[in-house]
């Protein structure tokens, strides 16, 4: 009887200690810099949430239907809000919050591949993306047409192309 008991208790243990979740991410403090985030994304994030971020390339993790939309850190962490850890990003060059939350993903990816983390290139990067896309925004501001359909210069131009 005795044994049988001592097989149900060590039973009912092992139960509890695989079945045991990770820590919510919500509870935790906001890390302030990319290093602490690893540390927190050990604790917090889901086996297969980290399986998937370790074995995806870096170039289709922010892509991949299961991070794309933002993960609990995200949010827990504030990233549009201008939490400690946007400052820290700030400081470092990098404003936008979608390209802070890409830059983790990606230096989480190559933690867990033991690769190194290159924090600055990829703060280069965003930065050069984003220097583009203002180019080509002003670039197209300052055309007199776009595909073919003429853009009036002032407000007397826009009544003369009405009429037409």
């Amino acid at each position: 009887m005795k044994n049988y008991i001592l097989i149900i208790l060590l039973f009912m243990q092992a139960t509890l200690l695989i079945g045991q979740n990770k820590e919510d991410i919500y509870e935790l403090p906001i890390p302030k810099a990319i290093d602490k985030c690893f540390i927190i994304l050990d604790k917090t994030m889901e086996d297969n949430e980290i399986l998937l971020i370790k074995t995806l390339s870096e170039d289709s993790i922010y892509c991949h239907p299961e991070f794309m939309y933002g993960t609990d850190y995200f949010h827990a962490w504030k990233l549009y809000e201008g939490s400690r850890l946007t400052k820290y990003f700030n400081l470092k060059g990098l404003y936008d919050s979608q390209d802070i939350y890409e830059t983790i993903l990606i230096s989480y990816h190559r933690y867990l591949n033991n690769k190194p983390i290159n924090l600055e290139e990829q703060i280069k990067k965003h930065i050069l993306k984003r220097e583009k896309e203002y180019n080509e925004y002003i670039a197209k501001t300052e055309k007199d047409s776009i595909n073919g359909i003429y853009i009036p210069k002032n407000l007397e131009e826009c009544f003369i192309e009405l009429e037409k």
